[in-house]
């Protein structure tokens, strides 16, 4: 009986601290909800949020009270996008200047096309500037984006091989090349910044699934001469049957994830001299991707 009682004790602390977590809840409704359908906001630099009306053309801002609450703040609808252009599931940041930039989507007035057009906003003028893809770029799609530790706006695109980035120049509004040696496609991947400046990206196999694929790849905007990085050990218990693949989820986990509890373990010294490490080493260069070594403790099989 002593196990029994001992069980039945820690069910009620349990359901006590779970009792307590949702009354101690940190979301709150807002007051003034939103009359549109709300998705992917955007905190500006003067501590307003910009937010995207879901397959759209109309986007709103969202300002704190007096006090600085969010939770009493206020709506008030922003320029619409160009009239050629409203994207869903597409590419967005905020640049260090306060623009906000919205590249590609997998649809255009919900068509799926998988687009390469582009917007730029300025929040000190409330308008909104057409973008010219990078050149040779028939399309950007659902392509994931990240600002780097400069602030350089890196884009990529979705579905073509061999893959493509650019860098974003803020004064001229061109684009520069980027990225060589990336394994696969960037399309349902995420594009995540790693304490350092280097750049996480996690394959999704989107096409095909590769046994002997890379996994994970990190972006170095400047490694600097004869320095490397570990390979990864495994395929990180990746299914076989590519059908089991769930890509959409990628793109989240690494960003909700990874920067917290995986970024120092990640992101290894540099090796400037040849030296044997786990894995194979892999001799990188300026602004290209390799592979980085997956921590066993956090591979989801015993395999790893």
């Amino acid at each position: 009986m002593k196990p029994l009682r001992s069980l039945a004790f820690a069910t009620v602390v349990l359901l006590c601290a779970l009792g307590s977590a949702s009354a101690q809840s940190p979301w709150q409704p807002l007051t003034n909800q939103p009359s549109f359908s709300a998705s992917n906001p955007l905190l500006l630099t003067d501590g307003t949020v910009m937010v995207h009306d879901t397959g759209a053309a109309d986007w709103w801002k969202l300002t704190p009270d007096q006090n600085g609450s969010y939770v009493n703040g206020t709506w008030t609808q922003l320029a619409s996008l160009p009239a050629d252009y409203v994207p869903l599931y597409y590419s967005s940041a905020v640049l260090p200047d306060g623009r906000v930039i919205v590249e590609g989507g997998e649809y255009n007035f919900l068509q799926a096309t998988w687009i390469n057009k582009g917007a730029i906003y300025d929040p000190r003028t409330n308008t909104w500037t057409s973008m010219t893809p990078p050149s040779g770029w028939p399309r950007i799609g659902d392509a994931p984006s990240v600002v780097l530790a400069n602030g350089t706006y890196m884009q990529t695109d979705c579905c073509d091989q061999p893959p493509k980035a650019a860098l974003l120049n803020p004064t001229t509004l061109t684009w520069t090349a980027t990225g060589s040696n990336k394994f696969d496609v960037y399309d349902e991947e995420g594009t995540t910044l790693l304490p350092g400046g280097k750049v996480l990206d996690v394959d999704a196999y989107v096409f095909a699934f590769d046994p002997n694929g890379m996994n994970s790849e990190l972006y170095d905007p400047a490694p600097g001469p004869g320095q490397a990085r570990e390979a990864p050990a495994c395929n990180s218990g990746i299914p076989t049957d590519p059908m089991k693949l769930v890509p959409q989820c990628c793109g989240p986990m690494v960003r909700s994830l990874l920067p917290a509890r995986m970024a120092r373990a990640l992101v290894t010294p540099p090796f400037t001299t040849a030296a044997r490490v786990s894995g194979r080493l892999v001799q990188i260069s300026p602004t290209t991707w390799t592979s980085p070594t997956v921590p066993r403790r956090f591979c989801p099989t015993a395999t790893c």
